[in-house]
């Protein structure tokens, strides 16, 4: 496969590691680097290795040391692709979730010097933990807006950071009346 061609040549030998092939291997990588991509850690660590992305015969009785050879390997492999994602004279290719965390770990403050003094955060309810924990540390007035109830980006990461928010005893108001479309249109709905 195209991923697995990309790590053996660029980054790692993948090699068979216990009955994991290479295209296998490769997607545990990135499937690694996805989960912590969308985390507000500093490192990769074995949080971030899915267990879903796990080949099946290392989550058998009796395969608890293939399965521990496979996670670390996995990270290992992982740590090495970042390196060279995180560098940026490395023409080694990146994910579209990188830009962000590397932002983050920059510890970013875009209101100092008062040039911010509010932000408004849209969409809040399919926010990841990168994204709350850089705005968590800005020094300004936050306005979140947000459906708790059409959160779609779990599968990206996202938790219902607007929901968490609410939760925390921040105050929420809440709009009535819909503005996306007729009052004829949506009037069977309700």
């Amino acid at each position: 496969s195209a991923a697995s061609d990309v790590y053996k040549r660029q980054v790692v030998d993948l090699r068979d590691l216990h009955g994991a092939s290479e295209t296998q291997q490769a997607a545990l990588v990135l499937r690694t680097l996805g989960q912590f991509q969308y985390t507000a850690d500093n490192t990769i660590d074995r949080s971030h290795v899915p267990d879903d992305a796990i080949p099946k015969r290392f989550l058998q009785p009796g395969n608890e040391q293939q399965k521990a050879d496979l996670i670390q390997e996995t990270l290992k492999a992982s740590q090495a692709t970042w390196d060279r994602m995180a560098n940026a004279r490395d023409p080694f290719p990146i994910l579209h979730d990188t830009y962000l965390k590397l932002f983050s770990l920059t510890d970013p403050d875009i209101t100092k010097n008062g040039r911010y003094q509010r932000i408004m955060a849209d969409e809040w309810q399919d926010a990841n933990p990168v994204l709350v924990d850089i705005l968590n540390k800005q020094q300004a007035q936050k306005i979140y807006v947000g459906d708790p109830q059409q959160q779609i980006y779990s599968w990206r990461g996202a938790v219902n950071a607007l929901k968490h928010k609410v939760d925390a005893g921040i105050h929420a108001n809440y709009l009535s009346t819909s503005f996306l479309s007729l009052i004829h249109i949506s009037e069977p709905t309700r």
